[in-house]
């Protein structure tokens, strides 16, 4: 095969997975009811296949188009913005470790996965403990005193229901 045939085939494939990535995406369900932000999905499945086969900067390609993808399709507000920022980072968190592993871990590949898999899932999930959880806060509600001065802003409102701030 020429050269300009394997990178129309791999730029293919790439897209494909991007798209796979993109629909399997769109299928998420909350991990905890309560908390509805913290979804999961399976759309790291072709971002991980990606990384097989191309490299780990083939896999971050997927995963970029499939949060470009989604959000522009649910919109720019600051809780999606947050949102695809974080299932970007959650994407690389899980991938790196699994191309290191993958390239340069010692034994067959079934240990090298095996010693992967903690790594892999731990680093997405003490992100979205630890600094997701408080970047949403933020992000969702602001400080503290700005929750405080609408409610001020709305209980001075005068008859003809404009807003006055104090």
């Amino acid at each position: 095969m020429s050269l300009t045939h394997t990178r129309v085939q791999r730029l293919a494939v790439l897209a494909c997975m991007s798209a796979l990535a993109f629909v399997l995406m769109l299928f998420e369900f909350p991990v905890i009811p309560v908390v509805s932000y913290l979804k999961m999905d399976f759309s790291d499945l072709p971002v991980l296949i990606a990384t097989w086969l191309y490299g780990p900067v083939a896999g971050i390609i997927v995963a970029a188009i499939k949060c470009i993808l989604h959000g522009l399709m649910y919109g720019m507000s600051v809780g999606e913005l947050l949102g695809v920022l974080s299932n970007l980072l959650s994407s690389m968190s899980l991938l790196l470790p699994f191309a290191w592993f993958l390239r340069r871990g010692k034994g067959s590949l079934k240990r090298r996965l095996f010693l992967w898999w903690p790594m892999g899932n731990g680093s997405p999930n003490g992100g979205n403990v630890f600094i997701k959880l408080l970047c949403f806060n933020a992000g969702l509600h602001g400080p503290v005193g700005v929750e405080t001065k609408l409610t001020t802003a709305r209980a001075s409102s005068n008859r003809g229901g404009a807003l006055q701030p104090d």
